[in-house]
């Protein structure tokens, strides 16, 4: 598995957000480092994107499944969580 960046990152999101019950209307993301808790080979290191923008909200079902669990696959590593905020 490698973590994905630039147009495949996007292409990701609107994919997920799509899926969650959202239309993105802006999305803008920047690269956050996940840092280290152990420094050995064997220790998970990503490069996490952060997803910020405005959306509108399509469906309330999958967007309730997707704020109480989370999307992607490194939700155990603090990953794939949403927060909305109204505009």
């Amino acid at each position: 598995m490698t973590h994905l960046t630039g147009d495949d990152a996007l292409a990701w999101w609107q994919r997920r957000a799509t899926a969650a019950g959202l239309e993105p209307v802006t999305i803008t993301s920047l690269p956050r480092p996940f840092p280290r808790t152990r420094v050995t080979r064997s220790a998970p290191y990503f490069t996490l994107t952060q997803f910020d923008g405005l959306a509108r909200i399509t469906d309330t079902t999958p967007l309730t499944d997707a704020l109480k669990n989370g999307i992607g696959r490194a939700k155990s590593y603090g990953a794939g969580l949403l927060s909305l905020a109204p505009a």
